[in-house]
């Protein structure tokens, strides 16, 4: 900002600084409701049924540092008494983006920038979706991303590049996903993808659908922002999607 606050040379400029702070400074007016767990499944020896893995895009320890600060020093995710680390540090580069990040994620294994579901080689890379598909799970992708966006694809598909949108939207209508809900829509018309998925106008029709695979789109392109009118879309699309998955017999990722 211009002004060495400690052990200034510059007291003048210093004491501005000070002065303007009020005029500069947000307060936290709304708050998020804090979950409790009871812990009564907590580090138990139990069969794992059914895995949500839920992905903050650009979270890191800074960003819940903030928000746990913003929030009264409370959050749901810091009520966890089990936690672990994961460096998704891309393969040709220290700082990863999104399709390295989501392909470490997705698979186990960091690979180069842009890359989705393919090792520092090009080479595909098996995803934890396609793992389970094979094990009899049901598999569903959530986002309020495009869906052939970096991070949902990367639980999908295989591609060198992050921006082939042609080869991604491939992989999905071939995907072995039991849903999916995202943007994007206008990637694929006039495609096959229906041939493969039975496409809902809503995501009220999904709890009464009887059709094991299903996708839906929340918006032709792109959704909206929280702050910009995107509402309660994710926790009503999570909630149905659990609903959907959990009428099935077998387990779900």
């Amino acid at each position: 900002m211009g002004v060495d606050i400690i052990n200034t040379d510059k007291p003048f400029l210093c004491a501005s600084y000070f002065k303007s702070l009020p005029n500069r400074a947000i307060t936290a007016t709304t708050f998020s409701k804090v979950y409790q767990p009871s812990y009564s499944a907590d580090q138990k020896e139990l069969p794992v049924k059914n895995i949500i893995l839920l992905i903050g895009d650009g979270n890191g320890l800074a960003q819940i540092s903030a928000t746990t600060l913003a929030n009264n020093g409370k959050l749901s995710l810091t009520q966890l008494k089990s936690i672990g680390f994961i460096k998704t540090q891309a393969a040709d580069d220290f700082t990863t983006d999104s399709a390295a990040a989501g392909t470490a994620l997705a698979t186990g294994i960091k690979t180069n920038n842009r890359a989705i579901g393919t090792d520092p080689f090009r080479k595909p890379i098996q995803n934890i979706t396609e793992i389970l598909s094979s094990s009899n799970f049901s598999t569903a992708c959530i986002t309020t991303d495009n869906i052939i966006g970096a991070t949902p694809a990367s639980f999908y598909a295989h591609a060198i590049d992050r921006s082939d949108d042609a080869i991604i939207s491939k992989h999905l209508i071939n995907s072995k996903l039991n849903l999916f809900i995202g943007g994007g829509g206008a990637n694929f018309k006039n495609t096959s993808l229906a041939s493969n998925f039975t496409i809902l106008p809503s995501l009220d029709n999904l709890e009464n659908t009887t059709a094991d695979k299903v996708g839906i789109f929340t918006a032709a392109h792109g959704l909206k922002t929280v702050m910009n009118g995107r509402g309660n879309l994710l926790a009503n699309a999570t909630k149905k999607g659990l609903n959907f998955l959990h009428k099935k017999t077998n387990p779900s990722f």
